[in-house]
């Protein structure tokens, strides 16, 4: 009896040729209707009715490829052929048109071919001529495709689904930081700002570089330095623009001081983006503001180096190093001027003190131009004479993208030159810190002084940088009902950050002012001046006396002073190791230091906020039993090997590396030789996909312990400056979200305590015979935190 029932249950569902032809009309009539959408929506986001020639040649290409197949493969199934053939057409488009993943491709298919088939009950023969139990299946089937269907079309049109809230280490110590003492550098000068632009008075699509432009400027042979535009992608792009690689015009919008001058030059230069959708004009903002203030700024257009539909074949092939060829190029037309009689420029232009910015690819392109400005010859073809040699004293990168050209098969290094780099947590083109590797590539040598810093904006995102890409990080404008922006910060907000320090950059390289130099170790000495939010700062300077970097050697036990001066206690990891970002080395080592208090309970930790009771060092053992040992990690400095006074800071940079702490317990203790690697840069870290609820844990603290060459002592938390921030974790698609998947990335943190605070701890401690330095973790129960380049900078306000 009941395997005829069960029999009788699979009968109903077998599916009826009425069936079939239901769930072949919902795939066909509901992808045609997403074509058209997703068609419809990128005509009009880029002008470009040229666009519906791409949707039909992929979906021409489609149509074939399923033809040939079926043909092929006719003999060997006995499925139907027209439901095959429309998985094998809407399968393909989603993926290849709509750039969905596969999981989420089929799910859809199978969605839409259960709501097809369900509906075609409602038809014919009708739904009260069904059986009871045919009835209840299609009731059942319906019933699903319609709550799937609803549900998707309201997480499409919804902004997001946002992440639980994080504790904000920093602000909770903020009040003890002393703001700096000036207005917003995001304010306007006192400067009338005057505008115009350059071009080659030929550029068929806008008239500011046609025949509307201010001043005509030659155009630039490429052949030297790219490749041919071929293909009919090549032909395309060639049409559209009206010149080839023989003729790069070059293009800008200036925005700059009234007055005699002479102004330093800035020169920024937009990213990759869709090619008809001119890029040059989106940062407008910064112009009306750094012009008011006394700079020029020159906003270069290279839209014609964009990709474009038509790029079947794949984009321009090393298009950052015609990117950074042209604009040293740029920098040549302006010298000119500058020393020509009679010209609008002449002798207005400070050519001792220059800077370009870069967004995206432009934020790599400038580092090859400040490499290449040095050079006499290409690093890739000895026979391209090179002549720049300009006085570029400070680059910054807006999301840069990194290694997507390598000059002579490297990754860009440059010596002694000012450096700023900022990244959004929400960055879908660039989810990755990238600018970070940039980071670690900037050295300095000379006696001038010099610094690179780092800025992390939780909630910011790749586009708003620039007003035309806006929020928006996929290619695709259909895509973007898919991403998460319930975090987004609001455009504005983005762009009042970037005029902040982008300002606050420019005034302190180029025009010496110091006043804002504080603002790039720590946002909270401008935090009035900048919207709330968690930030990341990472700075060094020339100044500053390495003890460790890590990158010395593989020993464990020696620093950047001496062998054998580093120690550890009752630590459950100590590694030192390659960093991480999401999925690429930083191009750094950090040591990597686990811990895990078997007596600390809660009931012995302070509230977020609050203060433990200090730990020191000498009374370890006093105040903790044998079996209740304390980790610490320990440094040891040997005599007149580094110079201390009551000017100094000690420094480090240091990061959460999450994981589950469980699992790395485990697989220590079952092994002695267990390669922490494999924890934190393979499977168990590298792609993991956390739970959201551990944004809610507390920073972590510690205690950190210093010793004279007489014995005395000064002991401090971390908190005293700030906690370590916990990870931020990220879902750029509401897709991941639902799925639990939240990414989050090693970001580094620098940490500064000033001398002059220790002496008022204990005054009768000499920060000039510092032979020791404990980490002592008291504090937060267990962690896992990344260490980097401990040692001491002199102070930046004074």
């Amino acid at each position: 009896m009941i395997f005829k029932q069960i029999e009788s249950f699979v009968k109903n569902l077998r599916p009826t040729k009425l069936e079939i032809h239901g769930a072949i009309y919902a795939l066909y009539v509901s992808t045609a209707l997403l074509v058209l959408l997703s068609a419809i929506s990128a005509v009009f986001a880029y002008n470009d009715p040229w666009i519906l020639l791409n949707y039909l040649a992929r979906i021409t290409a489609i149509f074939i490829f399923t033809f040939v197949l079926l043909r092929l493969t006719h003999p060997i199934y006995s499925f139907s052929k027209r439901y095959l053939s429309a998985i094998l057409i809407t399968i393909p488009i989603f993926l290849k048109v709509f750039y969905f993943e596969l999981r989420s491709t089929i799910f859809i298919v199978v969605v839409l071919s259960l709501l097809g088939a369900g509906l075609s009950n409602l038809w014919k023969p009708g739904f009260r001529s069904l059986r009871l139990k045919k009835q209840i299946i299609v009731l059942i089937i319906l019933t699903f495709g319609l709550s799937i269907s609803i549900a998707t079309l309201v997480l499409y049109s919804i902004r997001g689904l946002e992440m639980d809230p994080i504790f904000n280490a920093a602000a909770s110590s903020q009040e003890n930081v002393v703001q700096i003492n000036a207005s917003s550098p995001a304010e306007n000068g006192s400067h009338t700002v005057k505008y115009l632009s350059y071009g080659s008075g030929k550029d068929k699509h806008r008239p500011a570089f046609g025949m509307e432009t201010n001043i005509i400027t030659p155009t630039i042979n490429g052949t030297a330095f790219m490749e041919e535009w071929t293909g009919f992608g090549g032909w395309f792009r060639k049409k559209y623009w009206g010149f080839n690689i023989s003729a790069l015009p070059l293009n800008a919008h200036v925005w700059y001081p009234e007055g005699r001058g002479p102004f330093p030059l800035v020169l920024i230069v937009h990213g990759d983006h869709d090619m008809k959708d001119f890029s040059e004009n989106g940062y407008a903002y910064l112009g009306d503001l750094l012009a008011s203030r006394g700079f020029i700024l020159v906003s270069v257009a290279q839209n014609f180096l964009n990709y474009s539909w038509s790029d079947y074949r794949g984009r321009i092939k090393n298009d950052n190093n015609a990117r950074a060829l042209l604009l040293l190029e740029h920098l040549k037309i302006w010298h000119t001027w500058n020393a020509k009689e009679n010209h609008l420029f002449f002798k207005k232009v400070d050519t001792t003190n220059v800077a370009l910015i870069g967004h995206s690819k432009g934020g790599e392109s400038v580092v090859h131009a400040a490499l290449m400005n040095h050079l006499m010859q290409h690093p890739d073809d000895e026979n391209l004479k090179l002549d720049y040699n300009y006085s570029i004293k400070s680059l910054v990168g807006l999301a840069p993208v990194d290694g997507n050209y390598k000059p002579g098969g490297e990754k860009s290094s440059l010596q002694d030159i000012n450096y700023l780099t900022i990244h959004g947590s929400l960055d879908g083109e660039v989810p990755s810190f990238l600018g970070a590797k940039q980071f670690e590539r900037i050295t300095f040598s000379d006696s001038a002084y010099y610094f690179k810093s780092g800025l992390y904006i939780k909630g910011a995102n790749h586009g708003q940088f620039n007003t035309t890409w806006g929020e928006n990080d996929a290619f695709s404008p259909f895509y973007k009902g898919f991403l998460n922006l319930a975090d987004l910060i609001p455009a504005e907000e983005q762009r009042n950050i970037t005029k902040v320090y982008l300002s606050a950059f420019l005034e302190t390289t180029l025009k010496d002012n110091k006043t804002f130099l504080p603002l790039f170790a720590d946002y909270r000495k401008g935090r009035n001046w900048l919207p709330n939010t968690i930030y990341l700062n990472q700075f060094e300077d020339s100044r500053t006396n390495f003890i460790c970097t890590f990158d010395e050697d593989a020993d464990l036990t020696s620093s950047a002073l001496s062998k054998n001066a580093i120690s550890s206690e009752n630590l459950t990891i100590w590694q030192e190791r390659e960093i991480y970002l999401k999925n690429e080395l930083k191009g750094s080592r950090g040591v990597f230091v686990g811990w895990e208090h078997s007596c600390l309970n809660s009931s012995s930790k302070g509230r977020a906020g609050e203060q433990t009771e200090l730990f020191e060092f000498g009374d370890l053992k006093e105040q903790n039993p044998a079996d209740c040992p304390v980790p610490q990690y320990s440094i040891q400095i040997p005599p007149e090997k580094i110079c201390v006074d009551s000017s100094s800071i000690l420094v480090f940079s240091m990061a959460e590396a999450s994981g589950d702490y469980a699992k790395l317990s485990k697989k220590k203790s079952n092994s002695d030789n267990y390669d922490v690697n494999t924890l934190i840069n393979g499977k168990d870290l590298k792609h993991t996909y956390h739970n959201k609820k551990t944004n809610t844990k507390t920073p972590i603290n510690f205690s950190i312990n210093i010793k004279d060459s007489i014995g005395t002592k000064v002991s401090f938390h971390l908190s005293d400056f700030s906690g370590l921030q916990r990870e931020i974790q990220t879902s750029l698609s509401k897709m991941d979200h639902m799925e639990g998947k939240f990414e989050s990335e090693k970001v580094f943190q620098l940490f500064a305590f000033p001398v002059k605070d220790m002496l008022e701890k204990n005054p009768g401690f000499d920060p000039t015979g510092i032979t020791s330095i404990h980490f002592v973790f008291d504090d937060s129960k267990k962690g896992l935190i990344i260490i980097d380049n401990i040692g001491f900078m002199q102070a930046l306000d004074e």
